[in-house]
């Protein structure tokens, strides 16, 4: 059953590197997943609890707390134990095609870019609930799958470790959420 989900695998990242590139998503997408791209937006979240939240201060703890834990868990843990390597780096595979940035030497399983990402949006979009209305809190999950999309697209990625990187965020947003909208709750009543 793995050798089936990995040459699927396979098949689909090299459908994505050879059909779909062109020259003007080879540059969008290659800033699209940089993270210092989005540092504006990151400041954006920040000022958005500022403005709307009296206790802003444990959101923000909240949020370092999860994207140390979604990083820890993915670059930390999964990966050094999964030991997938990159496309760009799989022998008899990574000459079929050309990475559009530099190939990092870390592993490819799970996708760190997707789950921090995912994290962050879940968290978020349980967190702005009260102050956003739906429709842009599911354009923060938009956003965090189009980053695990621009890692694939790239050439940085598989795609099952953007899929399970996504869900994996999500679990882990989730569940930080959880943990911290029980901890307001109770704050809140004494």
């Amino acid at each position: 059953m793995l050798e089936i989900l990995n040459e699927w695998d396979h098949q689909i990242f090299y459908y994505i590197v050879h059909e779909l590139r062109s020259d003007k998503l080879d540059y969008l997408l290659t800033i699209w997943r940089d993270k210092y791209f989005w540092f504006p937006l990151y400041l954006g979240f920040i000022l958005w609890l500022i403005v709307y939240y009296k206790k802003w201060y444990l959101y923000l703890l909240a949020i370092l707390i999860l994207i140390t834990l979604s990083d820890q868990i993915s670059s930390g843990l999964l990966k050094k134990n999964v030991k997938r390597e990159r496309p760009c780096r799989e022998e008899g595979f990574s000459e079929s095609y050309k990475p559009l940035i530099h190939c990092s030497g870390a592993y490819s399983f799970p996708s760190s870019h997707a789950t921090n990402h995912m994290a962050l949006a879940v968290f978020l979009f349980f967190a702005f609930k009260p102050t956003l209305r739906r429709a842009n809190r599911v354009g923060l999950i938009i956003w965090a799958v189009s980053i695990g999309y621009a890692q694939i697209y790239v050439g940085v990625h598989f795609p099952f470790d953007v899929l399970f990187g996504l869900c994996l965020g999500a679990v882990i947003g989730y569940i930080i959420w959880y943990g911290f909208d029980r901890f307001l709750r109770y704050a809140y009543k004494n």
